[in-house]
């Protein structure tokens, strides 16, 4: 099977655009997205992923034999069961409400795309799981992506969602808490956000930069919101297949934000701006190594 399709694996630290770049992609006869994150097929067979309590960086190392074989076999069957009438429907009515979608999935080479928010701490795993894999990574700037999980996050907990919390270990990411399941959860501060985009990007960085250069295309978010059809352009050429539908629907977008590039500065008060700033100032070199590795298509450590 490994020569039928390629595992596209599309990462981001959460509110960076992956669920609306997903869908746009998905969009292509050639790829085919699987479910929204697969949070609870990835949990079940070992990997935490979603809104866990513990959210561990895992290595080749933790890759056991079981898993690669029941991951491999999920990806298969779905791969063998693309064009069954059950997601012919559900691309139907996508396609209908949408108009961002193609009914038939063929072509070569062609993609399974699993869009992720929690694998950031997890490359080395995938990659052990997948070697074939490619990796679409996106970042968004560290102010508008901190105002949209600060959102995102007052939203959960407005609703009694969740209580997150970021863990101070190295590699580990957002530990999620469903309510009334704790009485006191460890709780999340503004300073809690950069530290996250840093950490994160910073980490799936330096293991994507260890993969092959072509198998990883870094996409600058801005870029999306800006100037979408050369980003498509450029995934197009990454992934060699036809052009990418340039049409994109506004109901594809899923943002907490209206401006997603400067509600921020309206909105952020200057006190919590300078959390931000400082923060930043005190990890320059990690933040100007991300800042390179969206320059160039990999960089040195």
């Amino acid at each position: 099977m490994a020569n039928i399709f390629t595992p596209l694996f599309l990462l981001g630290v959460m509110r960076s655009g992956t669920t609306y770049f997903r869908n746009v992609l998905a969009s292509n006869a050639q790829i085919m997205s699987l479910g929204s994150e697969l949070n609870r097929f990835w949990t079940m067979h070992g990997v935490p992923s979603g809104t866990v309590e513990v959210c561990a960086p895992l290595t080749a190392s933790d890759c056991v034999a079981t898993t690669i074989e029941n991951v491999h076999n999920y990806f298969n069957q779905r791969y063998l069961s693309r064009n069954y009438p059950k997601a012919l429907c559900y691309r139907a009515y996508r396609k209908l409400r949408y108009g961002n979608e193609t009914l038939v999935k063929n072509g070569s080479p062609f993609y399974l795309l699993n869009k992720s928010t929690h694998f950031q701490n997890k490359i080395k795993f995938v990659d052990a799981v997948f070697p074939d894999a490619k990796f679409i990574f996106i970042v968004r700037d560290v102010y508008s992506q901190s105002y949209s999980l600060f959102k995102h996050f007052e939203n959960d907990e407005k609703n009694g969602k969740y209580h997150a919390c970021y863990p101070n270990q190295p590699g580990y990411c957002w530990s999620f808490y469903k309510k009334g399941k704790h009485n006191n959860p460890c709780g999340w501060g503004l300073a809690d956000l950069p530290r996250y985009w840093v950490e994160m990007n910073y980490l799936a960085m330096c293991d994507l930069n260890a993969v092959a250069k072509d198998r990883v295309l870094y996409i600058d978010y801005t870029d999306v919101v800006n100037d979408l059809p050369v980003v498509l352009d450029r995934v197009a050429a990454f992934l060699q297949t036809e052009q990418i539908n340039k049409r994109v629907s506004s109901h594809l977008v899923n943002n907490q934000t209206t401006r997603p590039l400067l509600q921020w500065r309206d909105e952020f008060s200057a006190d919590q701006t300078s959390i931000i700033k400082d923060f930043i100032a005190e990890n320059k070199a990690k933040y100007n190594y991300i800042q390179s590795c969206l320059k160039v298509v990999a960089c040195q450590v």
